[in-house]
């Protein structure tokens, strides 16, 4: 396991409120491991791992467990290779989690017919206030469905 895997399942076995985790190298084995222990985690407020390479796999894992978790409202995913199937999951997520303030999804690979799905989802959330999408595949239509 890579040390800052390590380190952040340390942080959140210890009720760290913040874990940064910005280029550290993580792939999507690293974010299935976080997810794991972010499951159990109540006090992890913002959860910070842009510029890794989680993907989409790592992506559904994370978002998998922010569909029930109400703790994190800051979640940076910026540049992580993640494409059409992370942001569904994320989609699936946002629907029903109610703490997420702000979500990163900057630099990513995510495609039209995603974002639309993504559009839809947010219909039914209550709480995302901060929404960062700059730099991925969005054309005009993506936009007016956001």
């Amino acid at each position: 396991m890579a040390e800052a895997v390590r380190s952040a399942l340390e942080k959140l076995q210890h009720g760290e409120t913040e874990v940064t985790l910005r280029d550290a190298g993580i792939d999507a084995d690293g974010a299935k491991e976080i997810a794991k222990y972010l499951a159990a985690n109540t006090t992890c407020r913002m959860l910070h791992l842009g510029v890794n390479r989680i993907g989409d796999e790592g992506c559904a894992a994370i978002a998998k467990v922010m569909k029930a978790n109400t703790s994190v409202a800051v979640l940076d995913l910026e540049g992580n290779r993640i494409g059409d199937e992370g942001c569904l999951a994320l989609a699936d997520a946002i629907q029903f989690n109610s703490s997420l303030k702000a979500l990163r999804l900057q630099g990513n690979n995510i495609g039209r017919a995603a974002w639309r799905e993504f559009a839809k989802a947010l219909e039914a959330n209550t709480s995302l206030t901060t929404l960062d999408l700059r730099s991925n595949r969005i054309c005009d239509d993506s936009c007016a469905a956001l």
